[in-house]
């Protein structure tokens, strides 16, 4: 039982470890982060006036501003150099100081994580692990080639700086919108559920815990009586049976902490410093549950007198009592978490099984998002004809999901495609044609048969796009499905999506853009076309099927935890239930043999045993009735009621055969 516990303890201590270390990684992104760093900010729009042009004398303006207040100023300008999932853009100061980076930092290079040809680096910068990939990018390469964009002040100063930016660009600058926000509230909530799990895990170490220190401590009472009637203390009895196994465990974690440290950090720097307290608190909270633990044992061993222990008829009876609320408690727990679990469970072997054939269709494309909505009007004509022209030689398809429907119970309102969509995804109209080669000049909204039968499905999805679009109808068949390149979007088959109007026009100029690519991961078709229009630093890039792949390692992330919080509810259940077998065997083994051996049946034999099972799911169903949950986790209860009875009739028959020949023997 003691090793039960050690194994508990371990496995407690993996989980605080891989939580406090995602929680620690993801704080500082937040922190770190341009866009998301921690405290108030103020945050206003630049919007660039025609023919200005703007030189590293505003830039330095800009800085020299910022020192005096002492303020960070951070825009969002995006950059096509940028090829990585995740960036964190800091300004000239922060680098400096933060990163100790050379004073003599020319602006034209980066600092980056690892290295890379086609950036020219300034030297490396400590993340958590491996797996974050950083481009660090200074304040001047944002300004290099233009002002216009979101600016966000972090500081006490932020309205003075503010004042005086305004007062220096008065003619060539507008300011469209300001206000302030406070980020800690949003960083705080994302991070919450690490710590609920833990808190989670916690009390079942702790209701564990007390289980087998009570199992522990029955096994024990005849050495625990001779110890009281020799004279020893109560607290003496209880350190001398647990003294090592408490030792044990502080060994324990320190091996589990090492060695996760080793896997999941492989250069250590003073940024994993606030991380390791909080490892260091969260143990501290380990031990001070456990040592609460110890003292209810303490007060469990003062309490029985020598005469209880020599009988041991008496402790059985009260751990019978515990055990059977221990009992309660793991079955409800068990039952909400695998009502809980289940749609994830479903859903993840369901992308798991399909990923591959998902992967594969987007394995030749690479996502492409804008991320800029504040050109002026000569750049929007830019992205515009960029749409126009690059539709002609199909070096992208693009697709856009529309709002959801959330009034019916349907899928996406409606999805916009361009005609190099069509060519690639056939869609197939009444007469079983493939509808393609249309006229280009043209938008055309093909409408699934079911809409054209249903007047109401057709007002409520059709004649609302009437209001701000023109296009020509065509009826395609109905069942049809669209690839989404989203794995998100599972209608039946990963990424597909069906029974919606799709609006095909050439003006795609929005949504999601995904462009042919020669190699992966090379971006220099795109680039090479973005940089024609003048339109680079409005697109950000990334590989539809890396995309995929996060989804993937995040659903089986969360499918981990869940499994392994459900194998331990079943375990404790399982433990639960022999330890109240053997003790009900200990304290009525005669009574139950005599009924065998006078021919009772065995629901005769064990009417009391089968009441009091029925009674604590009883317990269960009426707690689930005042909670309100829904008739599955019913079902879900009669599934584990019927284990249990199958389970619990196993045991006590190997019990009974055994308890025969130990009553024939007189012991």
């Amino acid at each position: 039982m003691k090793k039960i516990l050690l194994m508990l303890s371990g496995i407690f201590m993996i989980f605080c470890f891989l939580y406090i270390h995602t929680d620690a990684r993801e704080k500082f992104i937040h922190e770190e982060s341009v866009n998301t760093r921690l405290g108030s900010s103020l945050e206003f729009m630049v919007y660039e006036h025609e023919g200005q042009t703007y030189t590293n004398d505003d830039a330095t303006f800009i800085v020299k501003l910022a020192e005096k207040h002492n303020v960070s100023v951070v825009t969002n300008n995006g950059s096509t150099e940028n090829k990585v999932n995740q960036f964190i853009a800091l300004n000239n100061k922060e680098l400096l100081e933060r990163y100790n980076i050379d004073s003599n930092f020319n602006f034209d290079k980066y600092a980056v994580l690892s290295s890379n040809e086609q950036i020219a680096t300034v030297g490396e910068i400590n993340t958590f692990d491996n797996t974050i990939e950083l481009t660090k990018r200074s304040f001047y390469n944002e300004l290099n080639t233009r002002l216009d964009g979101w600016y966000f002040v972090f500081g006490e100063n932020r309205e003075q700086f503010y004042n005086e930016f305004q007062n220096h660009f008065p003619n060539q600058i507008e300011i469209i919108e300001t206000y302030e926000e406070d980020l800690d509230h949003e960083v705080a909530t994302e991070r919450n559920p690490n710590y609920e799990k833990m808190i989670k895990f916690g009390l079942i170490l702790s209701c564990s815990s007390l289980v087998i220190l009570l199992l522990v401590f029955s096994n024990e009472t005849k050495d625990i009586s001779i110890k009281k009637m020799n004279g020893y203390s109560n607290f003496r009895i209880v350190k001398d049976s647990l003294l090592v196994t408490s030792i044990m465990m502080v060994i324990l974690d320190v091996v589990v902490v090492a060695v996760m440290t080793v896997i999941y950090i492989p250069k250590l720097s003073d940024i994993h410093i606030p991380m390791f307290q909080n490892i260091i608190i969260a143990v501290a909270c380990k031990y001070i549950v456990i040592a609460i633990v110890y003292c209810i044992a303490l007060l469990y061993i003062k309490s029985i007198g020598i005469s209880i222990l020599l009988k041991k008829k008496g402790i059985s009876k009260f751990i019978l009592n515990v055990n059977t609320i221990m009992r309660v408690v793991f079955v409800f727990l068990l039952t909400i978490s695998l009502f809980d679990s289940l749609p994830g469970f479903v859903n993840t072997i369901k992308v798991a099984t399909q990923y591959n054939e998902f992967n594969e269709e987007c394995s030749d494309y690479t996502h492409s998002t804008e991320i800029q909505g504040f050109l002026n009007q000569e750049g929007n004509e830019r992205i515009y004809e960029f749409a126009k022209d690059v539709q002609k030689n199909e070096q992208y398809i693009g697709i856009y999901l529309g709002n959801y429907d959330n009034s019916l119970n349907l899928s996406y309102a409606w999805v916009d495609v361009n005609y190099n969509y069509l060519k690639k995804y056939k869609i197939y109209d009444m007469n079983n044609q493939q509808v393609v080669d249309l006229d280009e000049s043209k938008k055309y909204l093909l409408i699934p048969e079911e809409y054209v039968n249903d007047p109401m499905l057709y007002k409520k999805r059709v004649e609302r796009l009437k209001d701000f679009l023109e296009f020509e109808e065509i009826i395609i068949k109905d069942d049809q499905k669209l690839f989404t390149f989203n794995i998100n979007y599972d209608e039946d088959k990963l990424g597909y999506i069906q029974q919606t109007p799709i609006l095909v026009s050439d003006d795609f100029t929005w949504g999601d853009l995904y462009f042919k690519k020669n190699s992966d991961p090379n971006y220099e078709n795109a680039q090479k076309m973005l940089y024609e229009y003048g339109i680079e630093n409005e697109f950000v890039y990334s590989l539809a099927k890396e995309e995929g792949s996060f989804v993937l390692n995040l659903q089986l992330s969360t499918l981990i935890y869940e499994a392994t919080m459900i194998l331990l509810y079943i375990s404790l259940l399982v433990l639960l239930i022999i330890q109240y077998l053997f003790l009900m065997f200990e304290v009525n083994r005669k009574e139950y043999i005599v009924k065998k051996m006078h021919g009772y049946s065995f629901i005769s034999r064990y009417v009391d045993l089968i009441l009091l099972l029925i009674c604590s799911y009883v317990v269960n169903f009426i707690l689930l009735i005042i909670l309100n949950y829904q008739i599955n986790t019913f079902v879900i209860l009669l599934i584990i009621l019927f284990i249990d009875i199958l389970f619990t009739s196993i045991v006590v028959y190997r019990l009974e055969s055994k308890s025969i020949a130990i009553v024939l023997k007189g012991n």
